[in-house]
């Protein structure tokens, strides 16, 4: 029988236009929520295997009394160069950054990327952000060890990614009032006439404001929409079918073929294929290569 379609709409996309950067990392966070809902192999590999190399490395610079915002800083630093050193031809790096003591951060960072290589997510298209699920990764293992809400969720059956938060960057601290005598480029300002009430019945006067307001209105959104493109800004998508996202995360990191998908949710090979790759090009994530008789990583953990 088919499952009914459910649609979804993005947590943390809000309003009307965002930046496309902001976008994607919504886009990417929901499919990680995706993943700990149909393969939670993942996160219990990265409490058990990476996260006690990463324990050490934090704590033994609390111990030299390096605050948390430095430690962190530093570990995404080394993450990143480790991550250009690790390409088949590795770019120049522009920057040095600045290590953390030991040479324990690197060995970390270098079992983070074979974590990522054995769930099939190292390998992102996203050049402004390479890396992204290792990034959400080792933010994770952050809130886990930083933050006490954390504490308690690294140590559940089923450990939890790290909750994203809202950011009002740019949030003007008050919104004036807009202003009904905008005037819009090349658009004629027409001032609404006032009410000749000796002559002139209030259901007309009301048509009258009605119609005016309107061109105005629209005029209004049309000119916000063209600076919020002009600025780089992108409409936000709409609702969207849950179901590629499921397929996806049973695909790339469950280890689940396209078929075998389809036969669950009643639907066609291409279908589940199409959906899959719509997914993986929304959050800039390469489809795994195929291997036969691979058996679901989801299984490997109970």
């Amino acid at each position: 029988m088919k499952k009914d379609v459910q649609r979804i709409t993005f947590p943390g996309l809000h309003g009307a236009y965002q930046r496309p950067e902001d976008i994607r990392s919504w886009t990417q966070n929901f499919f990680l929520t995706m993943v700990w809902n149909v393969a939670q192999a993942p996160l219990h590999s990265l409490r058990d295997d990476v996260w006690p190399k990463y324990t050490a490395v934090f704590k033994s610079e609390q111990d030299r009394r390096v605050p948390a915002e430095e430690i962190q800083e530093r570990a995404i630093a080394v993450l990143r160069e480790t991550l250009r050193l690790d390409q088949p031809h590795p770019s120049k790096s522009t920057s040095k950054p600045k290590a953390l003591r030991s040479g324990r951060a690197l060995r970390a960072a270098t079992e983070l990327i074979h974590w990522g290589k054995r769930f099939n997510l190292r390998r992102t298209l996203d050049p402004g952000n390479e890396g992204w699920p290792l990034i959400a990764a080792l933010e994770t293992m952050f809130y886990w060890h930083f933050e006490r809400k954390g504490e308690v969720f690294e140590m559940y059956g089923a450990p939890m990614w790290r909750q994203k938060k809202l950011s009002f960057d740019g949030r003007p601290a008050a919104l004036g009032p807009i202003q009904l005598t905008f005037q819009h480029p090349g658009v004629v300002p027409q001032d609404t006439s006032d009410w000749w009430i000796e002559m002139e019945p209030e259901s007309a006067f009301r048509r009258k404001v009605l119609k005016d307001f309107k061109r105005w209105l629209d005029n209004y959104v049309t000119a916000r929409i063209a600076s919020a493109k002009a600025a780089g800004f992108e409409k936000l998508p709409g609702k969207r079918d849950l179901a590629p996202f499921q397929w996806a995360a049973m695909f790339q990191v469950g280890g689940r073929s396209a078929s075998d998908i389809a036969k669950e949710y009643n639907v066609t090979a291409d279908a589940v294929e199409d959906g899959i790759q719509s997914v993986l090009s929304l959050i800039a994530l390469e489809r795994r290569a195929v291997k036969r008789g691979r058996k679901p990583l989801a299984a490997a953990r109970s």
